[in-house]
């Protein structure tokens, strides 16, 4: 349903103003939903050259959390990871945070973002450089999600680690176990060393302790927490890696939500399908029109927040690690590449739309901004939302 996740914020921002106040984060969201593809984001034209004529359109916004926007920075996201990796077998983990501590992150969320893909990597390096399990430098691929399958909050990392790595010799080198990575010695790894994370940043004043808590209470919670089994998944490692890049690059750039999972929405309820129905007796669930907003408000990605991070082999300063093992399977080392425009990634990945070229002269169009957007509500929007919920 294209423009629907649009609708259903211009009918329910204003009643989500009425109940609070958005922050910054949130009014540039909400503002770059509302607006893209609209006059509000400003104007360009596809011209020909030679000035026969051209087509005028609406910009876009380029929210990353906007779902209209962001296909061409995912396809191209995947492309480079799919011809990054070697080909050796993977496995993918999955690093999740105990729900107590999501207040916290929501008041430090570029801080305590990096302290979970810290501590991920910080675990699996030590893991693998031990020669019980490995002895070598693997590479690993990590995604942040703050959402679960509810739109909830939900914190967690997958990250995609290779089944071997390249040890000090520059060799090639396989897992010791089948399962490569034991999730029971990750889990308890990990665990310790975002309690260690967090208590460090308690005491530096690193971590912004939320209103109504102080430093003691979260580390008392850290302490508690430190007792009890977190959620540290090791799933069998398989060669198909493509399938989880393209599975966690998917929301990478374009939000939590996209507008084909919309069902239906009547101006009250938005009818949603999961993204995985086989993992839930309903392949359905609504939400209130008030509430989806509110959901989607909340994983507005954070300014200059990378969310997407590559370590070991994978890392650009890596690059002669990276060839070492892709050497080992055959593979040429990676090439630096330039990005190809719009006009040509569209053609390559839908050759039967029709070429954008000028139907007289047969000349490609070129694109001409006629007036310029931006991501940052201008003062009489914010005035007419808060004058709807009033």
């Amino acid at each position: 349903m294209r423009g629907v996740i649009r609708e259903i914020f211009a009918d329910h921002l204003p009643a989500e103003l009425a109940d609070r106040e958005l922050c910054e984060r949130e009014w540039r969201g909400a503002w770059c939903v509302a607006t893209c593809r609209t006059a509000a984001q400003g104007t360009h034209v596809r011209e020909c050259p030679d000035g026969h004529g051209g087509k005028e359109a609406f910009n876009s916004c380029h929210h990353r959390g906007c779902p209209q926007c962001g296909w061409l920075a995912t396809q191209r996201w995947i492309e480079q990871r799919e011809a990054q990796v070697p080909a050796c077998a993977h496995v993918h983990t999955i690093w999740t945070m105990p729900d107590v501590f999501d207040p916290l992150w929501a008041f430090n969320r570029t801080v305590f973002t990096g302290m979970m893909f810290h501590a991920s990597w910080e675990t699996v390096r030590t893991l693998m450089a031990d020669p019980r399990w490995c002895g070598a430098r693997p590479g690993m691929l990590a995604v942040f999600q703050s959402w679960g399958d509810y739109q909830q909050r939900h914190l967690h990392i997958h990250a995609l680690v290779t089944a071997g790595g390249v040890d000090a010799t520059g060799n090639w080198r396989e897992p010791a176990h089948a399962f490569v990575i034991c999730a029971r010695a990750a889990m308890a790894l990990y665990r310790g060393k975002m309690r260690a994370l967090i208590l460090d940043g308690l005491a530096d004043g690193t971590l912004v302790c939320p209103p109504g808590t102080d430093a003691a209470h979260w580390e008392q919670e850290a302490n508690r927490q430190g007792l009890r089994k977190w959620n540290v998944r090791v799933q069998p490692p398989y060669t198909e890696t493509g399938r989880v890049i393209r599975y966690v690059g998917a929301y990478l750039k374009r939000g939590p939500l996209s507008e084909r999972r919309v069902l239906s929405y009547d101006g009250h309820t938005v009818r949603i399908a999961h993204r995985h129905p086989e993992d839930h007796e309903v392949p359905v669930f609504e939400l209130s029109g008030q509430e989806c907003v509110r959901r989607l408000l909340i994983h507005m990605p954070q300014p200059r927040l990378h969310t997407s991070r590559l370590y070991g082999l994978y890392h650009p300063a890596a690059k002669r690690l990276l060839a070492a093992a892709r050497a080992h399977f055959g593979q040429a080392p990676v090439s630096a590449t330039t990005p190809e425009n719009v006009a040509a990634t569209y053609a390559r990945r839908f050759p039967s739309a029709p070429p954008s070229v000028c139907p007289v002269c047969g000349l490609p169009l070129r694109v001409r901004v006629l007036i310029h957007g931006g991501q940052s509500p201008p003062g009489s929007y914010r005035t007419e939302q808060r004058r709807r919920a009033a």
